[in-house]
């Protein structure tokens, strides 16, 4: 039986007849936010959601043994897909086995190993074309890309990709997911009738450091901004990361220099200095060592040394941003202080994929927590109006070549419009996760209105699925075909025990209750922090 794929709103130079998937987090990589066990690490995150589209996912192993690791692991992922679907009364996805592809660690280079002759040999006397889709493109992405491409023709199979459109857009995404290189972006896309743009000035790391003060701050926004008095209080930020990874509200009480913890992040995340101090080794070890993929892959302190080298040789130049702290008014009647446009930019031009409003762990909105998926956002004029001006925006990306998804970040300020905050995010986003179960649930006839993730990360731990789902269930907290709403339980293999946490047509208020009714119901599974929702 053939089942057809659905396919997301992903990078494609060339999908083919069998698009194979590669998710993973090529941009977080080039950009130095992470090193190379990310490449393995991250993909597993994103499997489950893969299966759910019917997409074949592309799995980087480091051996055989690593690959024969991954069989036994995508043999339970799998068969907890097909029990959670019964409970959910909803027909099992289908998921079809990834293509292996050999990866070295220090390089990131492939090869073929393992199965890989086999499955290309099926692969070309199938005779049907294949491509490839991506969530991030870099030029690390690309090239892995390019050399699986090789990889494939050399045995026979028929190839649509397009090697010099994707190196060009891996280019493009690298550049512009620094916030400070993306500034010079700003008359163009106001031109276009963009979004209103927060005032920014990039201030280099060191500079901050040999200044961190108040007052030299809010000096140096009166000159850059033109203003006729200081500001009241300034929002920094990493120009080349997540701004909850390095980033802080300062104001004349509480300037950057009275705060020791934001300044060790600046050192250590700008600067790239101690990155391969006991403490940071350890850190990286314990995170590889959440990973079930992983398991048993010898991690020594002279190779996370080099891997934590190398990561801090792509951490050079990378300086803070620092813009007014965007306030939402008083009375925000329902509206989200923070939200994001996501489109899909292609030859025809910019479309709008979806409005999203961004959770958080904190009040201080520092912690990204997951993404609430809405059409109903729409339905608000300031979001609306907010959409039209980055579709019209994403016109001049597509100018300079770039195709293929874009996310722009808007925060409400206190004239109850959204004003966007320079975070360009030229990738599928986490919005993937929301999407590709509203998708699901859309080809198995169920209407999706709001689904609210809570991360993807396999934070929720479910060490015995069968007795747990049905102490939930017995609460009516479940999500099922009947009702065709409740939290939707969905297994990740980034974690022993993984699971990740939908809620299908509920509510903020009504998934906060479910998640805390959920965790004491059965202590241990639900992390507390998943609770404390913040728009």
């Amino acid at each position: 039986m053939t089942h057809t794929p659905l396919l997301p709103p992903c990078f494609a130079f060339g999908r083919g007849q069998l698009p194979l998937a590669l998710m993973g987090g090529g941009l977080i990589l080039d950009s130095g936010e992470a090193e190379n066990t990310f490449a393995f690490r991250c993909q597993d995150r994103f499997l489950a959601y893969n299966a759910l589209l019917g997409l074949r996912s592309v799995l980087l192993v480091l051996d055989d043994a690593h690959e024969a690791r991954y069989r036994v692991l995508l043999a339970n992922l799998n068969a907890r897909l097909r029990m959670l679907s019964e409970w959910q009364g909803l027909p099992p996805p289908h998921a079809p086995a990834p293509l292996y592809v050999r990866c070295d660690l220090a390089g990131l280079r492939l090869s073929a190993g393992g199965s890989f002759d086999a499955e290309a040999a099926a692969l070309a006397q199938a005779g049907q074309s294949v491509g490839f889709i991506a969530n991030q493109v870099s030029p690390t992405a690309s090239r892995l890309l390019g050399e699986l491409a090789g990889l494939l023709r050399e045995r026979g199979a028929r190839v649509e990709f397009d090697a010099g459109a994707c190196t060009r857009v891996g280019e493009l995404a690298l550049d512009w997911h620094n916030k400070a290189r993306f500034l010079a972006q700003r008359p163009a896309l106001q031109a276009r009738d963009g979004p209103p743009w927060a005032d920014s000035m990039v201030i280099p790391a060191r500079e901050l450091l040999v200044q961190p003060h108040w007052q030299a701050l809010a000096a140096r926004a009166m000159r850059e901004w033109n203003l006729a008095g200081p500001p009241t209080e300034l929002f920094l930020k990493s120009a080349q990361d997540s701004s909850g990874n390095v980033s802080a509200v300062v104001a004349p009480d509480a300037d950057a220099a009275s705060n020791p913890a934001f300044l060790a992040e600046v050192r250590r995340w700008l600067l790239a200095e101690d990155f391969a101090a006991p403490a940071h080794l350890h850190e990286l070890r314990t995170e590889c060592r959440l990973a079930p993929s992983l398991e048993g892959v010898p991690f020594g302190d002279a190779l996370l040394a080099a891997l934590r080298a190398r990561q801090a040789q792509r951490r050079g130049g990378i300086a803070l941003i620092a813009q007014p702290v965007l306030r939402p008014p008083a009375d925000t009647s329902g509206q989200h202080p923070g939200i994001g446009i996501s489109l899909l930019v292609e030859d025809r031009g910019a479309r709008l994929v979806a409005a999203n409003a961004q959770l958080y762990r904190d009040a201080q909105r520092r912690q990204f927590l997951g993404i609430l998926l809405d059409d109903g956002l729409l339905h608000d004029e300031a979001v609306a109006r907010f959409a039209r001006q980055c579709t019209a925006a994403a016109s001049v990306l597509a100018e300079q070549g770039f195709r293929g998804p874009v996310n722009f970040d808007g925060c409400l300020a206190r004239d109850g419009s959204y004003w966007f905050t320079g975070d360009c995010n030229p990738r599928l986003t986490a919005l993937y996760v929301p999407l590709a179960v509203r998708m699901r649930l859309a080809a198995c006839g169920v209407e999706a209105k709001r689904v609210i993730s809570f991360g993807y990360r396999g934070e929720v731990a479910i060490a015995d699925p069968p007795a747990t789902l049905s102490t939930w269930a017995d609460a009516g907290l479940l999500f099922g075909a009947r009702t065709q709403r409740g939290m939707l339980v969905l297994p990740n293999l980034a974690r022993r025990a993984g699971h990740d946490l939908l809620a299908v047509n509920l509510d903020r208020a009504q998934a906060g209750d479910a998640l805390r009714r959920m965790r004491l119901l059965a202590p241990g599974s639900v992390p507390p922090q998943l609770e404390a929702i913040h728009g």
